[in-house]
């Protein structure tokens, strides 16, 4: 039937509608094109497609470690009224505490001039120009029983050279000595008998169990240089290394022994032919071909390197025949805040939620053992409110012990943000889990997601009816932080109340240097729990087929973890 018929008042050739309609359809084609990524998303939204076979390698821990920069500061008189399942309650998922510097060293007595900017306080010697007169252990000790209260084990890390070991001791950017020994079979023997003292004290079948590191970003110069340059400077850490190894070997035993280093990617000499010379070089000790190493560290700053840097790392390893080396994150993620200051770490803000989701994913595709971090709550680690990275640290313990399961994403995100996500499945519990984010590398990125998440292959499940248990961290959920804000700014609480380190550090309580202000937020402390507490909540979904569809929404660097159980 023809329209126009119907239609007699209407007087239009049809070759006239036909213009129109092909004038509407170049006015959509320039709408779509034109259209801003919110729309073309809500279109075509990111989709995780996510199979229940087959399942991979197990998702262990990867949060499991702690550092303290200053041993005494946190775990002597901190931490000894402390209850002894503190961490057990609050970070479940912490196993490790890294004594950074614990072995010294730059001090100097008996009226001789002290390097200036040299801070003497971790030295073990009771008179630092004469080693016979034996050590003064009690600091250590102290912090190493409260570490091992709490159920935890430390991390001892040694490296930087007493005075008396060194020719010239000059004090670098940490306030330690950067000079190597020029007393070599003086310094062995020290290192000997600090772990013969830990045998002595806590029992081999406990110190067996310890972790020993040499130093920290050795091939830094702000922490080694013998003055000369890279290339000897190297050579001579190298040299350290073998010396304090034999010297470990010699008071546990090699077999007793956990012994590893730290280097950092970015700075000094390569740090890959540290790898080298531990696979395939000659040990500067024995003479023989390499030197123990059980683990190395690296240092994964500004968050997103971590993957790429372990793959270089474990390829070097293979090449130099250290093919079951582990790798740890020994510090990172975000070291410096808006103002240019140095973070406590990690950021408080609701970038660190995706961020920490993110680093969690690397280590999981690239085998990295664990992170250890700079701190836990606003106070450091004791008291304080749980940063949103360590909400986001407790929501990934959930899933330690599932097996990992091969996921697929697909589809636009707004304004580069990444969606991705991890999923696991405990055949003995018959839970799965999902852990899903929004990340962007942006700090001030406001973009919302809500992806499609699609579990397939749940055979016996057709019709029924899922319980879904949510955990959420947002703006809005399990994080406290922009209640913080907009107190300081009622309170007239500024840039000037923070010093040395960022107002956007996590660690509040130990970034803010006006007095005033660090009582205003202690006071509201219990407030910020109640808003950083991680909470959960339960929804029915039925099945489609063989298949759970979720659709989260994901605000700005937001996380999410599902678990489902019965499968």
């Amino acid at each position: 039937m023809n329209l126009l018929h119907i239609f007699p008042r209407v007087y239009l050739r049809q070759k006239l509608i036909h213009k129109l309609i092909f004038i509407c359809l170049i006015c959509l084609w320039a709408i779509f094109t034109s259209a801003s990524p919110y729309l073309i998303a809500a279109i075509n939204p990111p989709t995780i497609t996510i199979n229940i076979r087959p399942q991979g390698k197990v998702i262990t821990n990867k949060f499991a470690g702690v550092n303290a920069w200053y041993y005494l500061t946190h775990w002597d008189s901190t931490a000894v009224n402390q209850p002894a399942n503190y961490f057990a309650t609050n970070y479940p998922y912490v196993k490790y505490v890294s004594l950074y510097t614990a072995t010294g060293g730059c001090r100097l007595d008996a009226g001789k001039a002290q390097p200036q900017g040299c801070d003497g306080t971790r030295d073990l010697l009771k008179d630092a120009n004469n080693p016979n007169q034996g050590f003064n252990f009690d600091p250590l000790d102290r912090a190493i029983r409260n570490v091992l209260k709490q159920g935890l084990k430390p991390i001892i890390k040694t490296g930087n050279v007493p005075c008396v070991y060194s020719r010239d001791c000059q004090a670098g950017k940490f306030a330690l000595n950067t000079r190597l020994p020029s007393d070599w079979q003086g310094y062995y023997k020290y290192i000997y008998d600090i772990a013969r003292h830990m045998v002595d004290t806590y029992g081999m079948q406990e110190v067996r169990t310890w972790r020993w590191g040499m130093g920290s970003e050795i091939n830094n110069p702000d922490w080694f240089t013998d003055g000369k340059g890279n290339t000897t400077t190297k050579q001579a850490v190298f040299k350290l290394y073998d010396y304090t190894v034999a010297a470990l070997q010699a008071a546990l035993g090699r077999s007793n022994l956990i012994v590893g280093s730290h280097i950092t990617p970015e700075l000094g000499w390569n740090g890959l032919e540290f790898i080298d010379h531990c696979g395939k070089g000659k040990n500067y000790y024995s003479g023989k071909r390499g030197t123990q190493l059980n683990f190395l560290g690296f240092s994964a700053y500004q968050g997103g390197n971590s993957g790429k840097n372990a793959g270089i790392l474990r390829r070097r390893a293979e090449v130099s025949g250290l093919k079951n080396l582990k790798l740890q994150i020994d510090e990172g993620i975000d070291i410096l805040g808006s103002d240019g200051k140095q973070t406590s770490g990690d950021l408080g803000s609701t970038y660190s939620a995706s961020a920490y989701a993110m680093v969690f994913k690397n280590m999981l595709d690239y085998n990295i053992d664990f992170w250890s971090r700079w701190n836990t709550s606003s106070n450091g680690f004791w008291d304080g409110v749980h940063s949103v990275g360590s909400n986001v640290a407790m929501l990934t313990n959930q899933m330690t012990g599932d097996r990992q399961l091969p996921l697929q994403v697909r589809g636009k995100t707004n304004q580069n943000n990444i969606v991705n996500a991890v999923a696991g499945y405990h055949p003995k519990k018959r839970t799965l889990h999902v852990l899903a984010f929004n990340h962007n590398p942006n700090v001030k990125a406001t973009s919302r997601e809500k992806p499609i998440i699609s579990i397939r292959g749940l055979s016996g499940l057709r019709g029924k009816n899922m319980t879904v248990k949510q955990w959420l961290i947002d703006d809005k959920n399990a994080q406290y932080w922009w209640q913080w804000q907009q107190d300081a700014a009622k309170q007239g609480i500024g840039d000037s109340a923070y010093t040395r380190f960022s107002k956007d550090s996590s660690a509040v309580q130990e970034a803010l240097a006006d007095t005033n202000a660090r009582s205003f937020f202690t006071s509201r402390v219990p407030k910020y729990r109640q808003l950083a507490a991680l909470k959960s909540t339960q929804s029915q979904v039925k099945m489609s087929g063989n298949t759970i569809r979720l659709s989260p929404n994901l605000d700005h660097h937001a996380v999410v973890l599902y678990e489902i159980g019965n499968i």
